[in-house]
This record gives C-alpha cells, structure tokens and sequence, in this order.
C-alpha cells in the first residue's frame, strides 16, 4: 500500500532458492506499464527478473498504479508521484521476512531511472540504484533530443530537420514556462501545424505527466543521493541519448558513487540493434541483453 494516496500495488517477486543477499525493485519508464513491461511483443521486466533471480538476487516488479491489479489513477500521476509508489516498494521489501538482512535498491528504466533518482532524494530507504537508460538531463532535453535524432536516423532532409528542431524548442520552452493553451495554439499555428497536429500535440502536452516530466530536471534529485549509482546506456538508444545522460550522471552525481557503462550495439530497450529506430523494437528476437543483466549482478 501506497500511503501517499491510499492505492494499493499489485506485483510478482521472485525469491531465489538461496538467501538473497540482493533484492531490487524494478522501475518501469513512461506510459502505463504491468509489471512485465509488455511492449513491442516484448516481456522485458519478465526476462530482467527471470536473468536476476537466476543469479540469486531477488526481484519486485509491479504493475503501475491505475494498471493491471493495481489500484489508484495513472493519468493524474507524474513521476514525482510514481517516486512515492517506488518508496513504498522498498517499504514492502524490508517488512519481507525473507529479505530483512538484503541489501536493496532500485532498476528503473528510462522514466524508471528518474523515478529511482527522486525516490531517493527524498529518502527512500535504498542501497544502490541502477539506472537503465535514465535520465542524465532534464525531460525538455530529452524530447528535444529524442525528436531530432529520430528524425534524423528516418532520413528527414538538414533544413526540414532544422526547421522542425527549431519547434520542437519553442514549444518545449513555452510548456516548460507554464504557457496557456491558447498561447501553444498560436505558437504552434504560426509554425505552420495544421489544425489535427495541433490539437493532437495540445492533448498530448496538457497531461499532469508531461509537463511535469518537460519541467523536470534530475540535477538537484542526483546531487542528493548518497547511495552507488551504476548507469547504464544503449549506443544505439534514440529515446535517451546515451553520451549527454550519461554526461549528466557524471556532473551531478558525488564521482565516487558513480560507475557508467554504454553499450555500443544496443537501443533503448537493451536489445542488439542496427538502426536503434523504435520500429526496429518489435522485429528483434532478444528481449534484453544477458551482458547487461550479468553487468548489473557483478
């Protein structure tokens, strides 16, 4: 039970034969997630757990809030909110009579990275965290960042792309400065967005999450944390950049408590990959990389 609100979590854990020395708790990324991570035909939190447990660690995953068997409101929260859900996870953990002398932390993927930064931050009772394709910079770079690259893989012509990069800022920048939905309408209007476009990105923008998460920047959350942090990174990952989050990782955070790795081949989901294109997710038969998982055990 999530105090903070009353709701109630559904998850799996899995108890490995022996005493876990280990548990870690697994922190899915952005949009409504069961605790498998089903995505893309993929079950990645099911094949992470599985790799982990396998190695003796013990693992949480959970359904978010308002999804699967877990109770309360998914559209309201933002990841400020999903931090207090990842606190009473490790609440849950050190009440488990099997896990009371384990040393626990957090996995969280993408959005589940910053979620772990901020649940420890403001306290969360953990030993470590590992941050699987987090965030190194604030949500307004990443989308800038995610856009243009994206873009750029899928062959967009330089001065379209310019163009469209160029939008991409100001509209970010006005939602990060509170600006009034009729303000973003005109932006988006002037820069030649049709009606559709606009009202689709005016829905999109107008959520609690999203502009929380635009507005949010990890620097002050990393620069209180006290626990070791290993930051891990794709090569090929469009969604969160691997060199300008890792960058962040290693100007925020305390130099002795970090270690960052990036894997060359891989995307965002930690599969091997040849463009790294979202479009790629669904047709590559590994769900996560056994090197990372081994990575994340040692």
């Amino acid at each position: 039970t999530n105090p903070n609100g009353g709701h109630e979590l559904a998850g799996s854990l899995a108890l490995p034969n022996q005493k876990a020395a280990y548990a870690i708790i697994l922190l899915s990324g952005s949009g409504p997630s069961t605790r498998d991570a089903d995505a893309f035909g993929h079950k990645s939190f099911l094949v992470l757990s599985d790799l982990l447990a396998r190695q003796g660690i013990a693992v949480l995953r959970f359904d978010d809030r308002g999804v699967g068997k877990s109770t309360g409101n998914h559209q309201l929260a933002t990841s400020l909110d999903f931090a207090t859900d990842a606190s009473a996870a490790v609440t849950f953990i050190r009440q488990h009579k099997e896990l009371s002398l384990s040393k626990v932390g957090f996995a969280g993927h993408s959005e589940g990275g910053l979620i772990a930064t901020v649940a420890a931050a403001n306290g969360a009772d953990i030993d470590f965290i590992v941050s699987l394709a987090g965030p190194g910079t604030s949500g307004q770079q990443i989308l800038v960042d995610q856009s243009y690259e994206i873009q750029r893989l899928m062959g967009v012509p330089k001065e379209a792309l310019a163009q469209s990069d160029k939008i991409q800022k100001q509209i970010l920048r006005a939602v990060a400065q509170d600006k009034s939905h009729t303000e973003l309408r005109q932006m988006m209007l002037a820069a030649g967005m049709s009606q559709q476009q606009v009202s689709q990105q005016l829905t999109q923008i107008s959520t609690p999450w999203f502009r929380t998460f635009v507005k949010t920047d990890p620097a002050p959350y990393m620069q209180k944390v006290q626990v070791p942090v290993l930051a891990l990174n794709g090569g090929k990952d469009v969604q969160v950049l691997a060199q300008p989050n890792i960058a962040g990782f290693k100007k925020h955070l305390r130099p002795n408590l970090l270690t960052a790795k990036i894997y060359d081949n891989l995307n965002h989901l930690f599969q091997p990959a040849t463009t790294g294109l979202p479009n790629e997710y669904a047709q590559i038969r590994t769900t996560f990389s056994p090197q990372v998982a081994e990575d994340i055990v040692a």
